[in-house]
């Protein structure tokens, strides 16, 4: 079932915006010890790749516990994660298109961006996750894929593609709370203090949106949590805390711990 229709429709697309903030959940930063015998295992194992292609995207990408999240689980692995989620989207851009994109081959620039929504980036951001057809935007049905890989290549340092990435997870149409986090977390990678500031004053202005206390209520019920509004700014404000640490660093929980003044 889609987070549309668990969730009230105003509120949706806000519930998915907070599940893109977790979807690389601090504690996984921790880098964990090998099993025994584990060692030298495979990111994916043989025959794996193409089950976890053949996925429909809220499985492969929005299922906590499956999909993507269990590669990326290990440090290790991050950027075979990385590259899956790319062929994944790849292969999702070619099928709207009406063609196809071959695994590995990099796809052709979405028509129709400006200069400051291409490259790749985040959950279902920029719309409705309901909407994958007709009207929808390349940002509304793939933003979500786009921002998952481009967190993993900043967890590794590749922080140019990164934000490349980030810029095609949102448009002229998407949410303005998440259009403020990418532009904050785009900020944070290009060392550009004052528009990171920027970014988290207009996501500090966002009022709370419609229907936003039952979605509360229903996030917590079915995830065991209860976010605050604005919509990740407890990571913004650790990118703030951090500025002169890695990403890595910078989102995980020990710097979100206190709200720091705006730079």
């Amino acid at each position: 079932m889609s987070i549309a229709k668990r969730f009230p429709v105003r509120s949706s697309l806000a519930v998915a915006l907070l599940l893109a903030g977790a979807a690389y959940p601090a504690a996984a930063l921790e880098t964990q010890p090998p099993a025994e015998g584990d060692a030298a295992a495979p990111c994916i194992a043989p025959g794996e790749r193409e089950e976890l292609l053949a996925l429909d995207q809220q499985s492969f990408d929005q299922d906590l516990e499956g999909g993507w999240r269990p590669i990326a689980a290990r440090p290790e692995c991050r950027l075979a994660a990385a590259d899956l989620i790319r062929e994944y989207r790849e292969r999702a851009e070619g099928s709207s298109r009406g063609g196809s994109a071959s695994a590995g081959e990099s796809s052709a620039p979405l028509a129709g961006r400006t200069a400051a929504g291409e490259g790749p980036g985040a959950e279902t951001a920029s719309g409705d996750p309901e909407r994958s057809g007709g009207s929808a935007t390349p940002a509304q049905r793939f933003g979500i894929l786009c921002w998952h890989e481009a967190q993993l290549r900043a967890m590794e340092g590749q922080n140019e593609r990164a934000a490349q990435l980030m810029r095609r997870s949102f448009d002229d149409h998407s949410d303005p709370s998440w259009r403020a986090y990418a532009e904050a977390t785009i900020a944070f990678l290009e060392r550009d203090r004052r528009r990171l500031a920027k970014a988290r004053a207009e996501l500090v202005a966002i009022p709370e949106p419609e229907g936003w206390q039952e979605t509360l209520r229903q996030m917590q019920k079915q995830y065991g949590f209860s976010p605050t509004w604005p919509a990740n700014l407890d990571v913004v404000n650790g990118l703030i805390r951090c500025y002169e640490e890695s990403y890595e660093v910078a989102y995980g929980a020990q710097c979100r711990e206190s709200a720091p003044d705006p730079p």
